[in-house]
């Protein structure tokens, strides 16, 4: 709806509330926006409307900011860490896609040895439905190829509280769930089609098993802080073949 057919006029006041409304959406952290605004000309009056209008967003609005200023600060924790961050197994996660038919074909077996059964084509030749976060609420700590000691980080850090649900991004069947992938924990490996795959690392807990179906929002683990890890969060990656995408590229905008 456009302002005139709203038949309302724009304030100083509205501006500052529905600008605290989109900075909520987009979780930015609180302290950041208040130091902003206090630089700002109307300063200490831009910083309460700023306050006022997050506390009006929904009735558990002061608990809301408060949990963000939290991860903000968790995420801060995370970051000092990086540069002391070890690498992730990159050779097994592939060498798990290609037992299932996703990026290159497997190597040739040894002479003499039998020959492993191809594997079937997915049914889902591309998926379609879309993709969500794969948690409720946290903050961006690591974003995708940033480098972090002597490599290139592979998929998105979120920083949570330890043991929240971590969600399915999208429905797919369960290609990898357990702990034997270097580095990366308790991890799970969903895959969405002929060619996509989720990855999430580092949980608590896994609460899904290779070769099960799962849906879309439904919970696969729970977060941890396990493997080679700076602090509670969950990895994510999203792999089309064999190959580490960019997870924003895919994501709802600016959820975190």
């Amino acid at each position: 709806m456009c302002v005139e057919d709203a038949k309302f006029a724009v304030t100083r006041r509205s501006m500052f509330h529905w600008a605290a409304v989109w900075l909520a959406v987009i979780q930015f952290g609180c302290d950041s926006v208040r130091d902003t605004l206090h630089k700002s000309p109307e300063g200490d009056w831009a910083v309460t409307e700023f306050d006022r209008a997050v506390k009006q967003l929904r009735p558990e609005g002061e608990r809301v900011m408060a949990e963000f200023d939290r991860y903000a600060k968790m995420a801060d924790e995370l970051r000092k860490n990086h540069e002391n961050d070890l690498p992730l197994d990159e050779k097994g996660v592939r060498d798990v896609l290609r037992r299932v038919g996703v990026g290159a074909t497997p190597a040739a077996p040894r002479p003499g040895s039998p020959s492993p059964t191809p594997p079937k084509p997915f049914p889902v030749p591309v998926y379609s439905e879309g993709y969500r976060w794969p948690l409720e609420a946290g903050i961006v700590s690591s974003e995708f190829g940033q480098v972090r000691g002597h490599t290139r980080h592979q998929g998105i850090d979120i920083a949570a509280e330890l043991r929240v649900p971590v969600y399915a991004a999208g429905a797919g069947e369960v290609i990898y769930a357990g702990d034997k992938l270097s580095g990366y924990g308790n991890v799970v490996i969903l895959r969405h089609d002929q060619k996509t795959t989720t990855l999430y690392g580092h949980n608590s807990e896994l609460k899904v098993r290779t070769g099960q179906e799962v849906k879309a929002d439904q919970v696969v683990a729970l977060l941890g802080s396990t493997g080679h890890s700076t602090g509670p969060h969950v990895h994510f990656e999203i792999r089309q073949n064999e190959s580490p995408a960019n997870p924003r590229s895919y994501l709802p905008k600016s959820r975190f």
